[in-house]
C-alpha cells in the first residue's frame, strides 16, 4: 500500500516555504537528465522565479511519501492559444 498522497493548490495559495520547498526539489531533478522539468530552470532562484510568474489561479499539484515531497506537477494553461 502506498502511502503517497497528493494534494492540489493554486499557485497564488502557496506559502513562501511551500514555494522554496518545491523550488528546491524542482531544481534538484532538472539537475537530473533523467529527471528533468523543463522551462523552470536548473537553480530554486530560477524556479521560484518561473512559478512566480504563472497565473495566479494556475494549480500546482505535490505529491508527498509521508512528509517527503516525491513528485510535482504544474502546468499553466492558455486558452486562447489552446495548449498548456
Amino acid at each position: 500500500m502506498s502511502h503517497v498522497r497528493l494534494a492540489l493548490c493554486r499557485r497564488h495559495e502557496l506559502t513562501a516555504a511551500q514555494l522554496a520547498e518545491i523550488a528546491a526539489y524542482a531544481a534538484g531533478c532538472n539537475r537530473d537528465p533523467a529527471q528533468h522539468i523543463g522551462y523552470v530552470g536548473q537553480t530554486p532562484e530560477e524556479v521560484t522565479g518561473e512559478l512566480g510568474e504563472l497565473d495566479g489561479d494556475a494549480v500546482v499539484a505535490v505529491a508527498r511519501d509521508g512528509g517527503r515531497l516525491c513528485g510535482l506537477l504544474a502546468a499553466e494553461w492558455d486558452v486562447d492559444l489552446r495548449r498548456t
